[in-house]
Parts: C-alpha cells; sequence; structure tokens
C-alpha cells in the first residue's frame, strides 16, 4: 500500500516521498544528502529505490541535497524548463542524471505513478505543486509555496484522497515578528506563501468535497508553530464532524508520519 511520507517540511528544507518500499517518487530535495538517507531508510525505504525526483522550484530549500543524490544515486530528475536551465547552468545536479523537463499541461508517468504538475504563484523562476495517482487509482496531490489558491491550483486539489497543503505563517505572529517589513510583505505577496487562515477555508471546501486526510506543511519556524497551525484549521472545520478527516501537521526537522494514500 503506497503512502506520502513527509520527510522534512519547513521553511529550511523540504522533501516528501510518495510510494512504498518497493519504490516511489521523491519530491523535492531541500535537505544534505545524509538527512535525505537517514529519513527514507527510517521509514524503511531504500534510497536506490527512489524512481524519480519532481523538484517543484529552484529555491534553496527544495534543493539543497539534490546534487550529491544524483551524484550518488544518478536518479532521473524532473522539473519544468526554466528550474531545469537552473540547475544545469549552476551545476546543482549531476551529469549522471537524465532531466525530464515538463510543462504545465503535461502528465507523466514515474514507475507506477502518473503525475500531473500545476503551476503555483510563486517568487521563483517557476513553481509548481503535483497531483499525483497511485497504481490502485488513488490521488494524492502537494502543494506548497503559494501565495494563493488559484483557479487551477483548486482544480487540482479537488477529489484527492489525500492533500499535503502549505500552512506558512500565522497572520499575528508574522505582523509582529522580528522580519524585516519588505519580506513581511513578500512573504504575504500573492507571489509567497498560504497563510494559515487562507490555507483553512481551503482545506474546509477540499474535505467538503470528499478530501478524507489532509498534512498541514512548509510551516515557517519563525511565523508559525505546529499548534497554531493545527488550531487555525480544526476552528474552520468546527462545523464538519470529526470523524470526516484526520488532520497531521508535518514536522519540520524529523520524518513525519507517514500516511496511507
Amino acid at each position: 500500500m503506497s503512502k506520502i511520507y513527509p520527510l522534512y517540511s519547513s521553511s529550511s528544507g523540504n522533501s516528501t516521498f510518495i510510494g512504498d518500499e518497493r519504490g516511489g517518487i521523491l519530491i523535492d530535495a531541500g535537505v544534505s544528502m545524509k538527512r535525505l538517507i537517514e529519513a527514507l531508510e527510517k521509514n524503511g525505504i531504500a534510497p536506490d529505490r527512489v524512481e524519480g525526483i519532481l523538484i517543484s522550484h529552484e529555491h534553496s530549500d527544495h534543493i539543497k541535497g539534490l546534487l550529491n543524490f544524483t551524484k550518488r544515486f544518478h536518479t532521473p530528475v524532473y522539473t519544468g524548463i526554466e528550474t531545469a536551465k537552473f540547475l544545469t547552468s549552476r551545476d546543482l545536479i549531476s551529469t549522471t542524471s537524465v532531466i525530464n523537463v515538463f510543462e504545465n499541461v503535461d502528465s507523466f508517468c514515474v514507475g507506477d505513478y502518473e503525475v500531473h504538475p500545476f503551476a503555483t504563484p510563486h517568487d521563483s523562476r517557476e513553481s509548481y505543486g503535483f497531483r499525483i495517482k497511485n497504481p490502485e487509482g488513488k490521488v494524492v496531490v502537494t502543494c506548497t509555496d503559494l501565495g494563493y489558491v488559484t483557479e487551477d491550483v483548486h482544480k487540482n486539489l479537488l477529489s484527492a484522497s489525500v492533500c499535503l497543503i502549505e500552512a506558512n505563517y500565522d497572520d499575528k505572529m508574522l505582523e509582529s515578528g522580528r522580519y524585516p517589513y519588505p519580506l513581511k510583505q513578500r512573504i504575504r505577496s500573492d507571489r509567497g506563501h498560504l497563510s494559515n487562515a487562507n490555507s483553512a477555508a481551503e482545506i474546509e471546501i477540499l474535505i467538503r468535497n470528499g478530501t478524507q486526510r489532509i498534512i498541514l506543511g512548509h510551516l515557517s519556524q519563525e511565523n508559525n508553530t505546529p499548534y497554531i497551525a493545527r488550531q487555525t484549521v480544526l476552528s474552520q472545520l468546527c462545523e464538519i464532524d470529526a470523524d470526516e478527516y484526520e488532520l497531521f501537521v508535518a514536522p519540520a526537522n524529523e520524518p513525519g508520519e507517514a500516511v496511507k494514500i
């Protein structure tokens, strides 16, 4: 049975595995190769069973371990054309790994998994979420690094069994925090990150339309806490029967709980 494994999820490093011990997909490689290997092996997954790495965008918290991981395991990489240009021009990916370039409208297969990337509004060259169908036909979606939920993002989030969705910051913590004003403005802009409140509003719609499991991810360690993120979402869901969904929060610096798809 395939699962989603939130290996690391924060503003300092992100990586998620979808699959099982036989194989699967790594989404982003935003921590060191050593930490990636430790997290995979802790979940009973051999690193050489990763059949492909999807890279959402070029920011360091999503590619930090990519070069060394691909040097060691020669894993194929799938990413957008602008991200591919960035990675190759700066030698951030091993020349022994095949780079497969996709566009927003593409669908493709990695092993037994069907992948559909969709664009997210973020302050990078390009940025993608991923809608992935497992061999049993169940759908899991990962969607972080977005300033707001566009119509296309919403369409791709709907009707998934599991969604890992960004809940990056608490409005009050960001406003009163130590970040300089321009950075605060960037974070809450339409090309920044999704707040707890905006994430909660979208999650309510998803659950009312059949999504069973939600994972909150990419929490800021400066402007959020797991407790605040969870409580913000639960307050939004107060009129929905708690038996209708499961809510998880991906931890920042250690592998989170594996969630069945």
